[in-house]
């Protein structure tokens, strides 16, 4: 993530991650990265190791200059 990015949970199990200035496609690119990132961690727990995954969903915003 980089300087000016914001990351938080929205609601039980869903976050928000904004990128300012970032095209979909490139957000795309960086889910997908997180995504696998993820899916590749182990997590250790006193019962035993898991593995988890995530989902991710992409949506650009139209500033008020696209608009017009």
């Amino acid at each position: 993530m980089r300087e000016g990015d914001i990351c938080g949970r929205y609601g039980g199990e869903e976050f928000v991650i904004c990128l300012p200035g970032t095209s979909l496609k490139q957000a795309a690119r960086l889910c997908d990265t997180i995504r696998a990132d993820i899916e590749q961690s182990t997590l250790y727990t006193i019962i035993g190791p898991i593995n988890v995954t995530a989902s991710f969903g992409v949506v650009e915003t139209l500033s008020a200059r696209k608009l017009h």
